[in-house]
């Protein structure tokens, strides 16, 4: 991390599953900066890539500073069986995602049982 890193929001998505398995829970770790707010939460969610549309979501306080968090996020026994990605927000305390302090998404998981296409 650079020295300025220290003064600017941020969540990294370092760790996702290459595949979800419907009925369990996927471990999402994150890195992230917290310096916009006082109060704030890491949200990651399971996404349907083409609608835009969540499947599940979890979260937990983030604490002021570079952290790092563990989330384990839900996949539902019903998951479509679909393209899906994952998103991590970083969000002020009784803030929208629209007013996030951070994003970081990938596209690079799939539901067990379906082929990964290149993007």
């Amino acid at each position: 991390m650079k020295d300025n890193d220290k003064t600017v929001d941020f969540v990294i998505l370092k760790h996702v599953p290459a595949e979800l398995i419907p009925g369990t829970t996927a471990t999402v770790e994150v890195e992230y900066n917290m310096v916009g707010a006082k109060k704030a939460s890491i949200s990651a969610s399971l996404m349907r890539k083409g609608p835009n549309t969540q499947i599940s979501s979890t979260g937990d306080a983030a604490k002021p500073g570079q952290n790092t968090m563990k989330l384990m996020l839900p996949v539902p026994g019903d998951a479509p069986r679909e393209a899906v990605y994952i998103v991590v927000t970083l969000t002020p305390e009784g803030a929208s995602w629209e007013d996030r302090l951070a994003e970081d998404r990938t596209y690079q998981t799939k539901m067990a049982g379906m082929r990964m296409r290149r993007e």
